[in-house]
């Protein structure tokens, strides 16, 4: 294995997106959103928050929400795949 072998399938921009991840049980968590990619995001979120499989992000400067999949978690960082609508 190469140390630094790029695995995903699309190129990932850093960002720093004022978010909320927004629960179909009407709950409401503030987030961050670190990358993003035409296929998924890195976001940055408190470990305490359980969290379903499938939510949406709401992007607060925009308004624009999306329908992801929960993918991984490790520690206060979370990284989900973007749902076709």
């Amino acid at each position: 294995m190469q140390l630094g072998l790029e695995r995903r399938a699309h190129h990932r921009r850093v960002t720093a997106i004022i978010a909320a991840l927004k629960l179909d049980v009407g709950e409401e968590i503030p987030c961050v959103v670190r990358d993003v990619s035409p296929g998924g995001a890195k976001i940055g979120v408190p470990a305490r928050y359980k969290l379903p499989d499938q939510f949406n992000v709401m992007f607060r400067t925009s308004g624009r929400s999306m329908r992801v999949r929960l993918v991984w978690r490790k520690g206060d960082f979370i990284g989900v795949a973007i749902k076709a609508p």
